[in-house]
C-alpha cells in the first residue's frame, strides 16, 4: 500500500504567536504566511529569537498559533482536538531535536519503537521495524544499548530512526547538527538528504550557513517575520511524491491498556524502593481489611457453631419483663411445677429447672471459684455438654436429691492433679460436701469454670427458697415455635395471675452476637479505611512527584504522538499496579496471620476466604483509581512545549 500526498502539504496564513511574561507581551511570530510542498528540504535560518523554533513547533503541532490559519494537507489544525493533533504527530511528523530527546532509561530499540506504541502497532511488528531502521542508519549492533552509552552522532541517528518509525511524512529537525562535530554533523546531514530523496519533506532549523546551503529552499526570519524565501537554482521543482507505506494504526483499547501497563511496570522497576515505601500504607490497610473480614466470619461461624451445639430450638424462661428489669432479681415466681407443665406440652423434647449459685469449690489444699448450676438429668444433653468421663446426673440422683456434682474440665484442672482421677472424690462446695460423678467439656459460652448438681439438692443445701432461677426447654425441630411460645405464655400467665416472665431463645443470642460483631467489624474497618486513606495519599504524592520528575519524558512522549488518553492510562496504570501489588502483599500477609491465628486468637478462627481476598483486591483497586487519577490527569494535560523545555 502507498500513500499519495497532495501539494501544498503545509500552508500557514497570517500566523502570529505571542508569549506573555507578566504584563509584558513578546511577539515570537508576526503574520507569517508560508506554503510548503511534499519532498522539499527547507532550511529556516535567522538569528536567535527570530522565531525559527516557534515556527517549527507550530508546524509540528507541538504549539498552537494565537491567530492565523494552519492547514495540514487541507485540514485546519485549529479545529482539531488535542488527541487529533497527537494523531497528526503520529502520522505526519517525525522530530529530530538538537539535544536528541531520548528517554535515558530505555534502550535504543525501545526509543526508536516509541512512536509506534501510540500508533497502536503490536510489539513484534514495531520491534522488527525499529531494528530495520537502526540497521539502515548503521546502528543495528547498538539496539540494546542505553542512550548514555552512545556518541552524540549515534544518538542523533537514533533520533532520526525514531522520526521515521511511523512513516515520517515531514521530518522536523531543530539544529540537528548543533551539538555535533563537523564530521558527525556531515553524517547526520547525509542521512537527512537521503530521506529527502526518498520523498520525505525535511524542515531544518539551523544557524549554520553551510547546512542551510544544502537545502532546496532557504527561509530567513527576523523578529518573527519572514524576510526572504529563496529556492536554490539547482533545486528540483515541487512535485507530488509517493512515500513508502505507512504503518497501519490500531485503536484497540486492549492493546492501549496492555502497552500502558507495560510502560508503567518499567517505570516502577526504575524506582523500586520508592514504590515499596509508598506501598506500605496500602499493604497495612489491605491486611487489616482482609483480617477484619476473616475475623468477623470466623467469630460468626464460632458463635453459630456453639449455638448449634446447644441447639437453635433451645429456649430459656426468665423472671421479669425482659433484660434490664430491676425487679427480676426479687421475683420468686418460677417453680419446678412450671417446668413440669412446660415439659408436658406437645412438641417439647426436654426441659430442666435452673438454679444458680457461685460458691467456692475446694479439694484438699486446692480451691477455685465456679458457677454452680442446679439442673435435672436431661440438662447436659439438652445444653450440648458432652461428658469426658463419668456417668453424669441420673433421674435417681434428682429424685433422692443426692449431693453429687458434675464438674467441667476447668474445675478439674484447678482442683486435681493431671494424673488424679476425680471420679468418686468428695469436694467441698460452700458449706457442704458433694461427690464428683462426671467431668464435662467446658462451656463455650461461659468461658469460665462451671459445675452441675441436682437442682433440688442445691435448693435444699445452698438456698432458703423454693423457686428456680430459670427454666430451659427444647422444642422439636419442626415444631411451630411461635405457637408453642404463645401456649407457654398463656399457661404460665394464667397460673401466675400475671405475665411476670419472658422467653429468650438461642436465636436471640445469635442475633445479638452478630449485631455486636457487626459493630466491632465496622469500627475496625473504619480504622482500616484510615490506613487505606493514608496509603492512598502516599500513592498520590508519589505519583505527583513522579509527574514532576518525568515532565521532560512526558513531553517526549507527547511529541511522539501520545494522546492525553495514553498518558492518563500510563500513569493511572502505575498507581493501579502499585495498589494491586500492595493488595497481593496484604493478602499474603493476611494468609500468614491466618495460619498463626490459633496461637494469637485461641479457638476463634480467622477464616481467610475468597470473599476476604475479593474485598482486599477491590479495596486496593479502588484506592489506586481514586488516588492515581489526579496525578495521571495532571500528566495528561501537560503542554508538550513546556514539558520538553523541562530538564
Amino acid at each position: 500500500m502507498t500513500t499519495t500526498l497532495l501539494s501544498p502539504l503545509l500552508r500557514l496564513t497570517d500566523i502570529s504567536r505571542y508569549y506573555r511574561a507578566g504584563e509584558q507581551i513578546t511577539a515570537a511570530l508576526k503574520s507569517v504566511s508560508l506554503t510548503l510542498y511534499s519532498g522539499e528540504m527547507v532550511a529556516l535560518v535567522g538569528p536567535s529569537g527570530s522565531g525559527k523554533s516557534t515556527l517549527l513547533n507550530i508546524l509540528g503541532c507541538l504549539d498552537k498559533p494565537d491567530s492565523g490559519q494552519y492547514c495540514i494537507n487541507g485540514v485546519e489544525s485549529a479545529e482539531l482536538s488535542p488527541d487529533r493533533l497527537a494523531w497528526l504527530r503520529q502520522q505526519y511528523f517525525g522530530f529530530v531535536f538538537q539535544r536528541y530527546q531520548l528517554i535515558s532509561s530505555q534502550t535504543v530499540l525501545d526509543n526508536v519503537a516509541l512512536p509506534a506504541i501510540y500508533a497502536g502497532l503490536d510489539r513484534q511488528t514495531r520491534l522488527e521495524r525499529a531494528h530495520s531502521l537502526l540497521r539502515q542508519l548503521g546502528l543495528g549492533h547498538r539496539a540494546q544499548a542505553l542512550p548514555g552509552e552512545l556518541s552524540g552522532g549515534q544518538q542523533q541517528r537514533v533520533s532520526i530512526a525514531r522520526a521515521l518509525m511511523n512513516g515520517g511524512t515531514v521530518i522536523l529537525a531543530d539544529e540537528p547538527t548543533g551539538a555535533l562535530d563537523s564530521q558527525t554533523g556531515a553524517e547526520v546531514m547525509s542521512a537527512l538528504q537521503q530521506l529527502r530523496l526518498q520523498g520525505h519533506t525535511v524542515i531544518i532549523v539551523t544557524h549554520d550557513a553551510a547546512i542551510a546551503a544544502q537545502a532546496d529552499r532557504i527561509i530567513q526570519l527576523h523578529d518573527g517575520q519572514i524576510v526572504s524565501d529563496a529556492r536554490q537554482s539547482d533545486a528540483p521543482p515541487p512535485a507530488d511524491i509517493e512515500l513508502p507505506a505507512k504503518i497501519e494504526p490500531s485503536r484497540s483499547w486492549g492493546r492501549m491498556l496492555a502497552e500502558a501497563v507495560e510502560m508503567a511496570w518499567g517505570s516502577i522497576k526504575g524506582q523500586p524502593l520508592r514504590a515499596l515505601l509508598t506501598a506500605l500504607g496500602i499493604i497495612i490497610g489491605i491486611t487489616a481489611v482482609a483480617c477484619v473480614v476473616g475475623l468477623g466470619q470466623g467469630a460468626r461461624e464460632k458463635v453459630i457453631s456453639d449455638i448449634k451445639a446447644m441447639g437453635y430450638n433451645t429456649f430459656t424462661l426468665y423472671p421479669g419483663s425482659g433484660w434490664g428489669d430491676k425487679n427480676a432479681s426479687v421475683l420468686r415466681s418460677l417453680t419446678a411445677e412450671d417446668a413440669e407443665l412446660i415439659g408436658a406440652l406437645p412438641g417439647i423434647v426436654a426441659v430442666s429447672p435452673l438454679v444458680y449459685a457461685f460458691p467456692a469449690l475446694q479439694y484438699g489444699a486446692r480451691q477455685t471459684q465456679a458457677q454452680l448450676t442446679g439442673v435435672n438429668e436431661r440438662y447436659l444433653s439438652l445444653a450440648g455438654r458432652a461428658l469426658q468421663t463419668g456417668a453424669g446426673l441420673t433421674a435417681e440422683d434428682i429424685a433422692l436429691q443426692r449431693p453429687v456434682v458434675v464438674i467441667d474440665e476447668n474445675v478439674r484442672q484447678h482442683l486435681f492433679a493431671a494424673d488424679d482421677d476425680p471420679l468418686g472424690k468428695m469436694i467441698k462446695i460452700g458449706q457442704f460436701m458433694a461427690t464428683v460423678v462426671g467431668v464435662a467439656e467446658n462451656d463455650n459460652f461461659l468461658r469460665s469454670s462451671a459445675s452441675y448438681m441436682p437442682w433440688n439438692a442445691l435448693l435444699t443445701r445452698q438456698t432458703a427458697r423454693q423457686n428456680v432461677d430459670a427454666i430451659v426447654f427444647r422444642v422439636q425441630e419442626y415444631a411451630d415455635k411461635t405457637m408453642l411460645q404463645q401456649q407457654i405464655e398463656t399457661l404460665l400467665t394464667l397460673r401466675h395471675g400475671k405475665k411476670d416472665f419472658f422467653i429468650h431463645s438461642a436465636e436471640d443470642v445469635t442475633r445479638a452476637v452478630e449485631r455486636s460483631a457487626a459493630t466491632l467489624t465496622l469500627l475496625t474497618l473504619s480504622i482500616a479505611a484510615i490506613s487505606l486513606l493514608i496509603g492512598g495519599i502516599g500513592i498520590m504524592n508519589m505519583m505527583l512527584v513522579s509527574v514532576t520528575e518525568r515532565t521532560h519524558e512526558i513531553g517526549i512522549r507527547l511529541a511522539m504522538g501520545a494522546t492525553q488518553r495514553n498518558i492518563l492510562l500510563q500513569f493511572l496504570s502505575e498507581a493501579l499496579l502499585i495498589c494491586l501489588a500492595s493488595g497481593l502483599a496484604g493478602i499474603a500477609l493476611s494468609g500468614v496471620i491466618s495460619l498463626m491465628s490459633p496461637k494469637l486468637l485461641g479457638d476463634i478462627p480467622l477464616i481467610f476466604s475468597s470473599f476476604s481476598v475479593a474485598v482486599a483486591v477491590i479495596c486496593s483497586t479502588v484506592t489506586g483509581l481514586i488516588f492515581g487519577y489526579m496525578p495521571a490527569q495532571r500528566a495528561a494535560r501537560l503542554d508538550p512545549i513546556a514539558a520538553l523545555a523541562r530538564e
